[in-house]
């Protein structure tokens, strides 16, 4: 009779995981359409208030409004593609494309001015040509960028790109936070998974979607304490050609929080 509970306990729980991944999956793609619509529309507004200079602060708004839009966006993507990795249905399609110039278009969103916090790019060197695809680093980027203005104290932001080695690319962010602890670096990259000290945490599943990304890079993903001074710095490093072998099996998202 035990063993009957136990497997309709099992059974349950699956029920609520699939149920829980199809909501983030329908959510994700019904609330896409009238975001688009939104930043287009704030998007059309700013240009307008630009050519005003009397109206700075209203221009001064708007850019708060696009901020919180390409959170909100950004938000939706990791639902998305969280689902798309439960149901296994996530891809990876490495093309020849320069690494800089992904990184840098993520940039030109409106991620930090409206925060006060300001984004300091170095790139050495100023192209890395290599096999990615384009679109899964961009979020790579905007989930890390994004972790890093939340919660960061206020002040820079650093993304560092370059290369460790003639064969592999580096990226870092450093942010200003309370820092992750020891104990909790490892786990911090599963889902449902949120450091212990931090505060107004998500739904801990941009860090899981981040390490997907780089595991189907064939990368590598960690993050250690900044030297000398309080927060994290969140580094990648990714190979620039792409073996030619099945991308690796996706961890199955365990539905507890830290």
């Amino acid at each position: 009779m035990a063993k009957a509970h136990t497997g309709a306990g099992a059974a349950e729980r699956d029920e609520v995981e699939r149920r829980r991944i199809d909501f983030l999956d329908i959510a994700s793609h019904e609330l896409r359409t009238p975001l688009t619509v939104l930043r287009g529309q704030a998007q059309l507004m700013q240009r307008r208030l630009r050519k005003r200079p009397e109206r700075e602060d209203e221009s001064a708004e708007v850019a708060k409004m696009l901020y919180q839009i390409e959170r909100m966006a950004n938000q939706l993507d990791v639902f998305l593609a969280a689902a798309h990795l439960a149901q296994k249905r996530f891809q990876v399609n490495p093309t020849e494309i320069d690494l800089v110039a992904a990184v840098r278009h993520v940039l030109e969103a409106p991620l930090a001015g409206a925060t006060g916090h300001t984004i300091r790019f170095a790139a050495e060197p100023e192209q890395i040509t290599g096999e990615f695809d384009r679109k899964r680093i961009e979020e790579l980027i905007g989930i890390l960028l994004s972790n890093a203005l939340k919660f960061s104290r206020g002040g820079e932001v650093a993304l560092l790109l370059g290369r460790k080695d003639e064969h592999t690319a580096r990226i870092e962010v450093h942010d200003t936070g309370s820092g992750v602890p020891a104990s909790e670096r490892r786990r911090i990259f599963d889902a449902y998974t949120t450091g212990s000290n931090a505060e107004n945490a998500g739904a801990g599943l941009g860090l899981y979607v981040a390490r997907e990304i780089v595991r189907r890079h064939h990368g590598r993903i960690g993050v250690r304490a900044r030297r000398g001074s309080s927060g994290s710095v969140f580094w990648i490093e990714l190979p620039v050609r792409q073996p030619v072998k099945a991308a690796p099996t996706t961890a199955v998202p365990q539905a507890t929080r830290t």
